[in-house]
């Protein structure tokens, strides 16, 4: 199958000796580097490769001052591959001239740099990291695009990081990040998945080349390995228990138990959550409409959410209607309502419910709560407030 591929992609060669996405289309700089690569790959583990480097360096050459910044960058990685003689420095300096970065093209320069043994800052690169609400790291925003996503700007930053070798400890954040993207059991499309791979393999393989899948071994109230997951059990309070996990991936650990609150203090380490109803003082008047406010800061992207907010028991609905994005759902209980999410980004987010208050008297407003509806440990609520109604 590899060989059947190298002779595809020199057959395809173009006559100006770089690549298109097709064989009959124009010239395309981002394809050209990929298959370059590729063959430089291919050649170095032992394949037989028949492509005229002299001309593919030419054709590179020149096209770097055709091309955008991002493209020169491409470009003189490859030429660095290739070990073409070229004036690398000129042409980083050009480019740091530039008042059009962006992260993407810093991030390439950057890598760039460490290929040619020039110096560089990682000041930026820290300064953006993210991380989601499992504490796994990674850079950019969520894109539909092929290169310059998410998903590529992180794989960037995990190879400055490997080979930087003073922030090793973000590593492993990194590659759960990747893992935990691979939700549905595959990345976004094969492109994708072969450069993850390409990345994170040397760190997940073992001395024989293999990947030793992850293990958790219990020891005292249990004694025991686990190897399928999920696993779940239950333990006396005086238990004690220690946990030790092997093999490559991350195994997520949750512990939790089950109490009575009558005072429940706010939890805003997730999520920060504040609710208000009617004008902010709690005081409403019989028979007249009032809105239950929820806002919600979400402090790191998550997903599949549940938001609980409890309804005063004086009050009932005027309306149950469906909200609008990021919502998915909303379901109406006599003393609740509950609203679910597929995806929540880090940001503000505020939610109404429109009531009509009807019975006289003093109530509790019980604290709203939301958490990740597969590991409800990740939460935030408010406070027990009061609610009157005249």
């Amino acid at each position: 199958q590899i060989r059947k591929m190298i002779n595809k992609l020199e057959t395809t060669q173009k006559d100006d000796g770089l690549w298109g996405w097709w064989p009959q289309t124009q010239t395309s700089v981002w394809i050209s580097v990929h298959v370059v690569e590729a063959l430089i790959m291919a050649k170095n583990a032992g394949y037989d490769v028949k492509i005229n480097v002299a001309k593919v360096v030419d054709a590179l050459v020149y096209q770097i001052n055709l091309s955008d910044y991002s493209d020169k960058i491409r470009i003189l990685k490859i030429l660095k591959a290739l070990d073409a003689k070229v004036d690398y420095e000129t042409y980083v300096k050009g480019i740091e001239k530039s008042l059009f970065w962006s992260f993407q093209i810093y991030l390439q320069l950057t890598e760039l740099k460490q290929m040619l043994g020039m110096h560089y800052q990682l000041d930026t690169l820290l300064k953006y990291k993210q991380a989601t609400m499992f504490g796994n790291t990674y850079w950019g925003e969520e894109k539909c695009a092929l290169t310059g996503s998410q998903i590529d700007e992180t794989l960037m930053a995990y190879r400055i990081l490997r080979r930087d070798d003073k922030h090793s400890e973000l590593l492993p954040l990194i590659r759960n990040y990747l893992l935990e993207r691979r939700k549905n059991g595959y990345w976004r499309n094969t492109y994708e998945s072969s450069e993850i791979l390409e990345t994170i393999l040397p760190e997940i393989l073992d001395s024989e080349g293999k990947i030793e899948l992850p293990a958790i071994q219990l020891r005292g109230a249990i004694d025991t390995i686990i190897n399928k997951f999920p696993y779940e059990k239950e333990l006396d309070a005086n238990d004690t228990l220690v946990v030790s996990k092997k093999g490559a991936g991350a195994v997520y650990f949750t512990t939790y138990q089950t109490v009575w609150n009558d005072h429940p203090t706010p939890e805003d380490k997730n999520f920060k959550v504040t609710t208000f109803i009617g004008n902010n003082d709690s005081i409403l008047s019989s028979g007249k409409v009032a809105i239950l406010h929820v806002n919600i800061e979400c402090k790191a992207d998550a997903e599949y959410i549940m938001l609980e907010i409890p309804i005063p028991a004086g009050c009932y609905y005027e309306i149950k209607k469906q909200g609008n994005y990021p919502e998915v759902y909303r379901e109406y209980y006599k003393d609740r309502v509950c609203i679910f999410f597929e995806k929540m980004k880090k940001n503000n987010y505020q939610f109404d419910i429109e009531l009509i208050s009807k019975f006289k008297g003093i109530y509790s407003l019980n604290p709203s709560r939301i958490e990740l509806m597969y590991f409800p440990t990740f939460f935030g609520r408010n406070m027990l407030k009061r609610v009157s109604i005249q």
